[in-house]
């Protein structure tokens, strides 16, 4: 789709001056036999510009659906970054818990390494686990959701543009067929 854009100022000085050869022959023909009447010139030309505007809305469209895209992209790093931070801060809180839970036990001269103590280490242990790994599926899924997102997004604004290319050139055909079938 890349050069496409390209193609739009050489269409507009081609129908700017298509537009003056047809009006200048136009006007020299004056009322020849065949010579085109001004609402045919008038026709030709909005048609033309029809299809520039076509070309310039999609062209727009799919400029506003990659930024779009290109923010969801951002987002779903920030979702990354948020999920370390939630990360740190229960890895934080856990190695807290744990020293005043060993403090305790260590106060009423209870042995770690056995009984209560190892079932207190473990079942810590094994909460801590399942709080982190819940952590990272929770932000790592709104970070595919928004990659996910923004490759929609991207999807979109091809098709937005190939559109507005198609609808230009239905425009075009149209009025060209109309001049041809004229007579």
């Amino acid at each position: 789709m890349a050069f496409l854009p390209a193609i739009i100022p050489l269409l507009i000085e081609g129908a700017t001056a298509a537009g003056s050869a047809i009006a200048g022959a136009a006007g020299a023909v004056g009322s020849a036999v065949g010579a085109l009447s001004t609402g045919e010139i008038l026709q030709g030309g909005f048609s033309v510009l029809s299809a520039i505007s076509s070309i310039g809305g999609a062209e727009q469209d799919a400029a506003a659906q990659r930024a779009q895209a290109a923010q969801e992209k951002l987002n779903a790093t920030q979702e990354e970054i948020a999920g370390r931070q939630k990360a740190n801060e229960l890895t934080d809180q856990l190695i807290d818990r744990l020293a005043q839970g060993r403090v305790s036990f260590a106060a009423n001269n209870v042995d770690l390494g056995q009984g209560v103590g190892t079932q207190f280490a473990t079942g810590a242990d094994a909460r801590a686990n399942d709080a982190l790994v819940s952590n990272e599926r929770q932000f790592n899924s709104r970070a595919l959701a928004r990659r996910s997102q923004a490759k929609q997004l991207l999807a979109q604004a091809d098709s937005t543009e190939l559109g507005g290319y198609a609808s230009a050139l239905g425009t075009l055909a149209t009025t060209a067929g109309g001049f041809a079938n004229r007579g």
